[in-house]
């Protein structure tokens, strides 16, 4: 009688712990945003009315973002007079860091402030499919010289794609410091941008 108390408490602790056998593959969707940043790395980037300059108070920023990100895929975008993808999407966060920490104004050759172009960028490398949200965050401190930014801003909205713009500056603008070969500041130029 006791033998039979005791198998059956056994097999009622085995029960609710509910074991399985075998293994069962089921598709997983991955839910989460693809976020595409824009960051603007033209000369006024490096005005100095933020400090320690718009660019780096820019970067800290998006550092920040990047350490909340959970799931989610993330990529930049540089521009000033042109676009160039500078990390695709991925959810590699540590690599989108140290991607992060590479960018500085002499990354593009080209002078100027292109948003379209860089928008028009982003869109090519944005997967078109409603399982997730997608962003564009377009950090800048200028205009549109192209002027076709308004235009391509609706193209994505079309594709249901949010856009985002996040001003770095001041009204009033700054002094943009230009260095000599040996890095030591020789001067002040005007921010134009302002």
């Amino acid at each position: 009688k006791s033998l039979l108390m005791f198998l059956s408490c056994l097999f009622l602790i085995l029960a609710s712990v509910g074991p399985q056998i075998g293994s069962k593959l089921t598709e997983l969707k991955r839910e989460g945003l693809d976020i595409m940043i824009l960051l603007d790395t033209s000369k006024s980037m490096d005005a100095i009315d933020i400090t320690p300059s718009r660019l780096e108070k820019a970067k800290y920023e998006i550092l920040r973002l990047i350490n909340n990100l959970k799931g989610d895929r993330i990529g930049i975008i540089v521009f000033s007079g042109s676009a160039h993808l500078h990390l695709p999407l991925t959810t590699d966060y540590s690599a989108a860091k140290l991607f992060l920490n590479s960018i500085d104004t002499d990354i593009v050759q080209t002078h100027g402030t292109d948003l379209s172009g860089a928008l028009k960028l982003a869109l090519n490398q944005i997967e078109e499919n409603n399982e997730k949200y997608k962003i564009i965050l377009l950090v800048s401190d200028g205009e549109d010289h192209q002027g076709e930014a308004l235009e391509t801003a609706n193209l994505a909205k079309e594709r249901k794609i949010y856009v985002y713009s996040i001003g770095v500056g001041t009204n009033g603008g700054g002094p943009i410091p230009i260095y000599d070969n040996k890095g030591n500041r020789i001067e002040f130029k005007k921010d134009e941008n302002n």
